[in-house]
């Protein structure tokens, strides 16, 4: 049998897993399933369902609606953010953590891709938060964020 490389990788990105290189890759699995599983309990924590009401749990469920919403965030929608923002932020140190442990060759430029997407989305919240720019606008660049962040991951990976 033979597989077609270019269409494996695609289907294996489109779901958002990627190839790596790691030294241990039990000890990487163990390390990373975890923190999975905190990601996706975001979506279900109470005192982040007002934000999950202006945004998706995860960037690429955001629907159009969200995209177009002008509304400013709420003093209760900024306790969420700042909440989801505390979270995100260990979750995400923890996962650069284990790439720089477990992938010798990328790691490294795989959790600076990590960073750089969280700090990128940092600031984007952070106007948010100010009131400078509207859930929409949010929104559209979380989107933007998320893509490039992905897209630099696959590059990190393949040197």
């Amino acid at each position: 049998m033979i597989t077609n490389g270019g269409l494996f990788d695609a289907c294996m990105n489109s779901k958002g897993w990627v190839l790596t290189a790691v030294t241990d890759s039990k000890g990487f699995y163990e390390a990373m399933r975890p923190l999975g599983e905190e990601r996706r309990g975001l979506c279900s924590r109470p005192e982040l369902q007002a934000l999950w009401k202006k945004t998706a749990c995860k960037a690429i469920e955001t629907t159009q609606a969200q995209m177009n919403d002008r509304s400013k965030i709420s003093a209760e929608e900024k306790i969420a953010l700042s909440k989801y923002l505390e979270s995100s932020d260990e979750i995400n140190a923890r996962i650069s953590s284990n790439y720089r442990q477990f992938d010798t060759k990328n790691g490294d430029a795989v959790a600076r891709t990590i960073d750089n997407g969280n700090a990128e989305f940092k600031q984007v919240a952070s106007e948010l938060s100010a009131g400078g720019i509207s859930w929409g606008d949010f929104n559209r660049r979380r989107i933007e964020v998320n893509k490039r962040m992905e897209e630099n991951q696959k590059i990190a990976l393949t040197y």
